[in-house]
């Protein structure tokens, strides 16, 4: 590949699973560049067992010297991008830049997105508050509601999201305070579902604390959640029955509506403005 082979290597991972039992090797080759494919391909060579070279190649040149080295020295080859830059070539009626810069803005994009996702994992669970100001979405609310999944797919999508749990009783961290209303989001699931869910934690871990998968402390809880939410202003989401997909398009239909063009380093959804085609769907429901 000519970036860094995100693409190259979900691709393989994603076809490979069709084949769960069998142990494959994937090793991506990343930033090829003129003159150098000879190089690779002799590496690819000397690799044991058996071997298939796929590419993501943008220029043409390339993926054309690629394919003619692999037929010579007798190994399968993919080219992952050829058929579909020819496709678009053709109903666009133009041809592609074939640039590298294209890949280069596509790595500093495919980082932010790690940053995105490693932000989460920092501000899981109510940690590093003080990072809060920065974050694009705050997640609160109760014990089992689903707070940490949502936010870490959120992340994939490029967004910073952290987490707090809200705990009836204790007060809201002061840096809360510093965070844009319009970005705090409370999660509430209905009373009977966060009973169920917490009663199973419970049975898991054999041992929690007192009033935790009780009802009607569960009952309690979630209105006082309610208060606290109506009294900040922060915006309540119910998550019930809802899956972790859902649940995000919501919030984001939100922020799109309160801040306009999401600025998302999101190198897998190069978009201008957020569409959702679960939010399309949800609206047609």
């Amino acid at each position: 590949t000519t970036g860094v082979g995100y693409s190259g290597e979900v691709t393989a991972m994603t076809l490979l699973a069709q084949w769960p039992e069998d142990f494959v090797h994937i090793e991506v080759m990343s930033h090829i560049r003129e003159g150098q494919l000879p190089r690779v391909v002799q590496r690819i060579r000397q690799k044991p067992g058996n071997t298939v070279m796929a590419c993501t190649l943008i220029k043409e040149d390339l993926r054309r010297e690629a394919a003619e080295l692999a037929a010579a020295h007798g190994i399968p080859f993919i080219d992952l991008f050829g058929p579909v830059i020819d496709c678009f070539a053709r109903v666009l009626g133009m041809q592609p830049t074939q640039e590298y810069s294209s890949y280069e803005r596509s790595d500093q994009n495919y980082f932010s997105f790690c940053r995105a996702v490693e932000y989460a994992l920092e501000h899981d669970d109510g940690a590093n508050p003080s990072g809060w100001v920065h974050a694009d979405v705050v997640i609160l609310g109760l014990s089992r509601v689903g707070k940490s999944p949502l936010s870490v797919y959120m992340s994939t999508l490029g967004l910073k999201v952290a987490n707090y749990p809200l705990c009836p009783g204790v007060e809201l961290p002061d840096e809360l305070s510093k965070v844009d209303r319009r970005r705090v989001f409370g999660l509430l699931v209905d009373a009977e579902v966060l009973v169920q869910y917490r009663r199973a934690r419970s049975k898991r871990l054999g041992t929690v604390a007192k009033g935790y998968d009780d009802a009607s402390t569960i009952y309690e809880e979630i209105e006082q959640v309610k208060e606290i939410l109506k009294k900040k202003r922060f915006t309540a989401v119910d998550a019930t029955g809802m899956s972790v997909a859902s649940i995000s398009s919501k919030i984001m239909r939100y922020l799109a509506e309160r801040f306009g063009e999401l600025n998302l380093d999101d190198p897998f959804k190069p978009v201008k403005k957020y569409t959702s085609i679960s939010a399309e769907l949800d609206e047609l429901a």
